[in-house]
């Protein structure tokens, strides 16, 4: 039988990285339990339900089996997914839109410390998109998320402080009210008669 190939990331030349006081090279394990990711691309089994993924994500992130059916149907109802008929049929099943809104429950089940939203309401309806931005909202209170997005109104609505890139450069750093007064150009009305 053939060996499994698994990509192991080389070791840094230089340098280490901290979360919460854990370091990246050295203490790989503690720094993940502090962290959930939605990446761009849904990261979802097609077998699997929608209770199903939010109960193994909680489950790989040692969250105490007693609380994780609770938790599950809490942030199931928190991005709507909580119908039996929804909640308990097989990813494949789902729209675009409720596959970003289960990954986005996916990151925040086992209460990171650190968040990373890759572009988490891309392909959504503007009324989910709005429910998609009050969860995260709620959420940000005791930790940091970091939010990539092509959306200015989600950056105004999501961003404590938000950073522009271009080309691979960082163009710009503030708070939204700051990018608006320093860049914005406002709103020109033409009337005519």
């Amino acid at each position: 039988p053939q060996s499994a190939e698994f990509y192991c990331a080389p070791e840094p030349t230089r340098g280490d990285a901290f979360i919460f006081g854990y370091s990246v090279k050295h203490q790989l394990r503690a720094v993940q339990t502090k962290m959930g990711i939605c990446p761009q691309h849904d990261v979802l089994w097609p077998e699997l339900s929608g209770r199903e993924h939010l109960q193994l994500f909680a489950g790989i992130a040692l969250v105490a089996p007693k609380v994780i059916p609770e938790r599950a149907l809490t942030f199931l109802r928190a991005v709507e997914l909580d119908e039996p008929r929804t909640a308990d049929r097989p990813s494949r099943a789902y729209s675009g839109g409720m596959k970003r809104r289960l990954s986005v429950a996916c990151s925040l089940i086992a209460d990171p410390k650190v968040v990373y939203l890759d572009e988490p309401t891309t392909g959504m309806d503007p009324m989910n998109r709005r429910e998609v931005w009050s969860l995260v909202d709620k959420c940000k209170a005791g930790r940091t998320v970091l939010l990539t997005t092509h959306s200015m109104e989600e950056a105004d609505v999501l961003g404590d402080k938000v950073a522009i890139l271009a080309n691979g450069r960082l163009r710009a750093v503030g708070t939204p009210l700051f990018l608006k007064s320093r860049f914005g150009t406002g709103y020109e009305i033409n009337i005519l008669s």
